[in-house]
């Protein structure tokens, strides 16, 4: 983890207490509000994460990056369900 990398985008889950980063050295990361820590890092896109959002259920989070695609997680299983170009 690069701790001084750029955030680009934060989101909060609708419904626990977490928190989502995107960064711009291509990793999205989950925060533990509670707990005040990183729980979960992961590489999110060939270049830096631009935009995140997550559905009204709070099942699954949706990515933006430079790199023009669009990806698909399941939160809990903290994997990418679908990629798009």
């Amino acid at each position: 983890q690069n701790p001084k990398s750029q955030i680009n985008k934060i989101i909060s889950h609708p419904k626990e207490s977490l928190l989502f980063a995107g960064y711009e050295d291509r990793n999205i990361r989950y925060f533990d509000i509670r707990e005040s820590k990183c729980i979960h890092s992961m590489v999110g896109h060939l270049e830096g994460v631009s935009s995140l959002t997550i559905t009204p259920s709070g099942d699954y989070l949706i990515s933006g990056g430079h790199d023009c695609s669009l990806r698909f997680w399941d939160i809990n299983a903290r994997n990418c369900i679908q990629e798009t170009m």
